[in-house]
């Protein structure tokens, strides 16, 4: 279990959540790829993105770094906006995406293809 530590607590009253779990599941004992990160990730939540519920790059690189090998496959089959996917061009992984919205499909291969672009140039 991850804890994303927002940064600030949501909206309402009372005890407000300023975080969210992430529930890691593998096909056997995991294998480790990076030890950067403790089971706490902090990262301010997107408020300005394409998706209502998009994660930030650092969340989801501490993910697909810790996660997968290079060179690796990581599936998002609730890709919305694509963060999982730019996470992936920027770690050197391959990337398979689901989703369902035809719009938000549309702004996940957009931001994909930047972000693969965007290595080339680096590269």
């Amino acid at each position: 279990m991850i804890v994303w530590d927002k940064g600030y607590p949501g909206l309402g009253a009372g005890f407000r959540a300023q975080h969210e779990l992430v529930l890691l599941a593998s096909n056997g004992a995991p294998v480790w790829h990076s030890y950067e990160y403790g089971n706490v990730v902090k990262d301010m939540r997107v408020t300005d993105g394409d998706h209502p519920h998009e994660k930030p790059q650092k969340l989801m690189r501490a993910l697909v770094d810790t996660c997968s090998p290079k060179g690796g496959v990581v599936v998002d089959t609730f890709m919305g906006s694509g963060s999982t996917g730019v996470a992936c061009m920027a770690a050197d992984r391959q990337f398979i995406g689901i989703e369902v919205h035809e719009p938000y499909f549309d702004i996940a291969c957009e931001r994909i293809e930047n972000a693969q672009r965007q290595e080339r140039l680096f590269a």
